[in-house]
């Protein structure tokens, strides 16, 4: 998270083309962009393999990232992401391990 987080604050054209443009670009982008996020999804099962949430729970962690992240791109506060690393920690362990949280 920490390693995202901080190449979006450092690239904010990037995060930009990345987070809020890449809808715009077409049905390509957009396949590419539900591969990513599949993988990410994949990764979290990964993570706990003896107890991997279902994937529409891990499907719903990452869009919650997403949408965390695509708000303070919004709102201009790029450089800042990495401020949401504990946040955005939280919130996936609340969908995916709520005993642990």
């Amino acid at each position: 998270m920490r390693a995202y987080l901080g190449t979006l604050a450092l690239e904010p054209a990037f995060a930009r083309s990345l987070l809020i443009e890449v809808a715009a670009v077409g049905d390509r982008a957009l396949a590419r962009r539900r591969e990513v996020h599949d993988a990410f999804a994949a990764f979290l099962a990964e993570v706990a393999p003896e107890d991997p949430a279902p994937e529409t729970t891990r499907l719903a962690a990452v869009g919650a990232t997403q949408e965390i992240v695509t708000r303070w791109v919004e709102d201009g506060q790029t450089t800042g992401l990495v401020e949401l690393e504990d946040a955005i920690v939280e919130v996936n362990l609340r969908l995916l391990a709520p005993d642990a949280a």
